[in-house]
């Protein structure tokens, strides 16, 4: 595998609609107050956009979905659905378009408007899904074994719904932005043994979006461009779960995707120093347990939590 990606792309601009239940605001005006929030932080003009990718899974439209609220036409614009992650393979699709020379300057957004309707039953797509096989069901699943491996509890899984929810308090556009405590957690009403009603994120509305350069380019269009040092992205059995060798203790998935990462930006999870130059690390939460499973991202936040004990320790004098 080629590992010329790291530092060939940069991020110019960034933005990002309030999430919730925004039955007032239709999708295609989140998608212009993402894509228009980000244009104006990268200080470009529509016409400067030459390709644009939308990641979704419950629109039914193609890139048009994109094109037709922002009046981008005549430019290549791709549809990417690729569940939780469309977002994110949206903006790794358009970051490899960059790095591979075809275009200067591209537009990445992510959208699901899915309060005015969702999933809208019956929805006959998978013999397991159909039934009533959903996330909640998987991760519960995945805590369960989880604790009997390594002896966690429920009370371990508030501490994590505790911490989610704090976050939610630090962004003024989160769709939760309250506070509860262990207790609040552990009495409220199971969704599916042991993930209860605050271990499980809600259905939303929102988008979000950020304009793409070529890395040479980025200054010319603001001071503090952040740059690309990888992405990965890993697909492994629809239904991981039907395989009698699965453990629900990590998702192969997962830590392909980091390892990919990892690679192209020359780093790994234990390179507290290097680890410094990272901006962002995202890693997707739907449900309390996911933070535990995977070895890559435990490695990472154990490093990132050594890095900040360093970075905060006082110093003599």
């Amino acid at each position: 595998m080629r590992n010329e990606f790291k530092n060939q792309v940069a991020v110019i601009g960034v933005g990002c609609t309030r999430f919730g239940e925004l039955y007032e605001a239709s999708a295609e005006q989140l998608i212009c107050d993402a894509a228009f929030e980000a244009m104006a932080d990268a200080s470009i003009e529509p016409q400067q956009i030459e390709a644009a990718w939308v990641g979704t899974v419950m629109s039914q439209l193609a890139g048009d979905a994109l094109g037709d609220p922002l009046k981008l036409h005549g430019i290549p614009i791709t549809r990417v659905s690729m569940y939780c992650a469309s977002g994110m393979d949206a903006f790794r699709n358009g970051a490899l378009a960059i790095a591979s020379g075809m275009y200067d300057i591209a537009l990445v957004l992510g959208f699901e408007k899915m309060r005015d309707g969702g999933y809208h039953r019956p929805n006959r797509i998978h013999p397991v899904i159909d039934n009533g096989e959903r996330a909640p069901h998987i991760f519960a699943l995945a805590a369960n074994r989880y604790f009997k491996t390594h002896g966690a509890s429920k009370a371990t899984l508030a501490k994590v719904a505790v911490k989610n929810h704090h976050n939610g308090t630090l962004s003024p556009k989160a769709h939760l932005r309250m506070e509860i405590n262990e207790e609040t957690v552990l009495k409220a009403p199971l969704i599916y043994s042991p993930l209860g009603l605050f271990d499980c994120c809600p259905t939303t509305d929102g988008a979000a979006a950020a304009v793409l350069c070529r890395a040479d380019r980025a200054k010319e269009f603001r001071a503090d461009p952040v740059y690309v040092k990888g992405i990965g992205l890993a697909v492994m059995s629809g239904q991981p779960y039907y395989k009698p060798t699965f453990d629900y203790v990590s998702f192969p998935a997962t830590q392909r995707a980091a390892a990919v990462a990892y690679e192209q930006a020359g780093v790994t999870a234990n390179d507290i120093d290097r680890l410094s130059e990272m901006s962002l690390a995202d890693y997707f939460i739907s449900m309390s347990p996911e933070p535990w499973r995977s070895e890559e991202v435990k490695q990472l936040f154990a490093a990132a939590l050594a890095l900040s004990a360093r970075e905060l320790a006082p110093t003599e004098g």
